[in-house]
């Protein structure tokens, strides 16, 4: 039996005042086992439906479709639905509850596709699959072997496979909370033109690319095993992973809010402009940054022959930290706030870089290519470590050092004092301070040279000094090509009274030649 339900779906009044009935679209169930789609065997009273027709697939049954197929307006398919070749389409909805299989080289066309939780939407070699809307999936979806999606949006609910050079392509997509995507194998494809919102998991692994215009990742992405990820801009609160050998990530704007943002494994990341108000690792990989913002809650950790290479300008209000191998290669490095520790690294991408430290503290030791200027309420402190608490800077140019030096004293020998070597000229001035470690109780004549240069211009503005006993004192002295600290014996004080008794005697004499 026909169960027929009218849907007004177009009236039209005209000038000579014919009006058109409304279309009559019918809801139709399958009647059926297994079967084809288009066999009128399987229809109530052996009639097809149009496409304008509402359509019900039921459930422990097996369809197939072949050919050119336009049998619904709307479906709902909780059958195993199977498209063996041909044109499949359905002008709105297919609501799908079981397996939809597109079998090779057939294509879907609809206006939306929902994927029910049980469901498997399944597009095999060179099936392509075409949606003017949206893909809701709550169930599976499996992209393989040349396969081609197209939709205006994607919603993720719960597993997605992309692998085997298969491809999905869209204008947006919400990958929700627990929900995951695999985009994985040679030549595999995940295309978002606009914004991808990541509440789950995104992964691009083993030689597969992504290309995303715009990504909100509130979970994770991770691009890994020889993968690609380009786009233009990353808004980050979670973790954004580049990893392995062949691995890459390009973007043009990089925002990382609360995130994590690692890069390892020798992959490469080449960045616009960057700011960082969250944690950013280079562990044995390279990352190229145009500009870049290190803020006051901002982590930059540089680990295991790691380089970050800045074409322009970072400016550093956080903590930066650069092991002993790695590297800091910028043309231009400003701290205005907050720490930057080089623990035996390098600072600089040549000799004409600039480093300039007007706010925080640059602490440890290492290289510094190119100019080192320490102005305003910055502050430099050579230091080894715990266990070692000397250091030296080596600076391949100028030194100019207008604010804080610190310096400690903790033996004769050139690696137990604080000191800096410059290649170029020392400009001196602002504060020197200086602290004896380890013990250390220095002998008269000792000395310290804790700045060598080519040439050494001025003097410190002011110098804090340690107390020293035993009639000892410390003094500084600018030798031309050397600043040198000194031990020498401590002036003699006058005593009080001396003064007194010399007062005395020449109000003694001034009275005697008055009486004469």
């Amino acid at each position: 039996m026909i169960a027929k339900k009218i849907f007004p779906r177009l009236l039209v009044v005209v000038a000579l005042g014919v009006c058109i009935s409304p279309v009559v679209a019918v809801e139709i169930d399958w009647l059926g086992g297994d079967g084809a789609l288009g066999d009128g065997a399987n229809w109530p009273g052996g009639i097809l439906p149009t496409n304008e027709d509402f359509v019900t697939l039921p459930n422990g049954v097996t369809i197939t479709s072949s050919g050119e197929s336009n049998i619904a307006e709307e479906m709902i398919t909780r059958a195993k639905l199977r498209i063996t070749d041909g044109l499949f389409t359905v002008v709105g909805t297919i609501d799908a509850f079981d397996e939809f299989i597109i079998s090779p080289s057939s294509e879907v066309s609809a206006g939306r596709i929902f994927m029910q939780a049980a469901g498997l939407l399944d597009l095999q070699m060179d099936a392509i699959v075409n949606v003017t809307e949206g893909v809701f999936s709550s169930g599976k979806v499996d992209v393989r072997d040349g396969a081609v999606m197209n939709a205006e949006s994607f919603d993720n609910f719960n597993q997605w496979d992309v692998r085997a050079g298969g491809s999905v392509i869209a204008n947006s997509m919400i990958n929700h909370t627990g929900a995951t995507v695999d985009v994985f194998q040679a030549s595999s494809v995940f295309d978002i033109n606009g914004n991808l919102t990541n509440n789950g998991n995104l992964n691009i692994k083993t030689g597969a690319s992504a290309q995303i215009d715009s990504i909100e990742n509130n979970a994770t992405v991770e691009a890994s095993g020889a993968s690609q990820l380009v786009g233009n801009s990353v808004n980050n609160n979670g973790l954004l992973s580049i990893a392995g050998t062949g691995s890459n990530w390009q973007a043009d704007i990089v925002t990382n809010f609360s995130g994590i943002v690692s890069v390892t494994d020798k992959a490469t990341s080449a960045l616009g402009t960057v700011d960082n108000r969250g944690a950013i690792d280079v562990d044995d990989a390279t990352l190229s940054v145009n500009d870049g913002v290190n803020t006051a809650t901002g982590m930059v950790s540089l680990t295991n022959e790691a380089e970050l290479a800045v074409v322009n300008l970072l400016s550093n209000f956080g903590q930066v930290t650069i092991d002993e191998s790695s590297q800091l290669l910028s043309n231009t490095f400003q701290q205005l706030d907050g720490e930057t520790m080089v623990a035996g690294g390098s600072i600089g991408a040549n000799g004409s870089a600039s480093t300039t430290i007007s706010g925080g503290t640059l602490i440890g030791n290492g290289a510094i290519s190119g100019d080192l200027s320490i102005i305003n309420a910055g502050l430099l402190t050579p230091d080894g470590g715990p266990s070692d608490p000397t250091a030296q800077f080596s600076v391949s140019d100028n030194l100019l050092l207008g604010a804080s030096f610190n310096v400690d004293l903790g033996g004769t020998a050139t690696n137990d004092f604080d000191r800096i070597v410059v290649m170029g000229d020392a400009d001196l001035g602002g504060v020197l301070n200086v602290d004896l470690v380890a013990g250390f109780a220095p002998l008269l004549g000792d000395f310290f040279d804790i700045i060598v240069a080519e040439n050494v211009v001025g003097d410190f503005d002011s110098l804090f000094l340690p107390v020293l006993s035993n009639g000892l004192a410390l003094e500084g002295i600018n030798g031309g090509s050397f600043y040198r600290l000194q031990i020498v014996a401590a002036p003699v004080p006058i005593p009080v009274i001396m003064p007194l008794f010399v007062a005395a005697l020449i109000g003694l004499s001034a009275r005697r030649k008055a009486i004469n």
